[in-house]
């Protein structure tokens, strides 16, 4: 999958592996396209589909790769807005308020 041309497809050679170095292991293909003749780059798993490679097992894992992506976004937004929630104006809750929860959740048929 070559981006650099809006993400087209095209044939390379896979050259090797490259260690990114950025603390998290990631790891690359270096692919050299065929219809140029340039150095090695850099492309993901996610970007590569291998001859004989099943096109629905790669479409699947594709499809994954970004729903996790948007929930994963989804969660840093949803944490960074309680993070960032004002507390200074909240009052306590009182006794009998928090005996009410605790009879609703008792109660409750999912904790059954």
């Amino acid at each position: 999958f070559h981006e650099a041309k809006g993400g087209t497809w095209e044939d390379c050679t896979v050259e090797g592996i490259k260690d990114l170095q950025d603390g998290k292991g990631t790891k690359h293909f270096m692919v050299r396209w065929s219809s140029k003749d340039a150095e090695a780059e850099p492309v993901s798993r996610l970007r590569i589909i291998f001859h004989g490679e099943d096109p629905d097992v790669f479409a699947d894992r594709v499809q994954f790769a970004f729903e996790a992506l948007r929930k994963a976004q989804a969660r840093i937004r949803l944490n960074f807005f309680v993070d960032n929630m004002p507390v200074d104006d909240i009052q306590a809750l009182d006794d009998d308020q928090v005996l009410r929860v605790l009879e609703l959740v008792k109660n409750s048929s999912a904790l059954r």
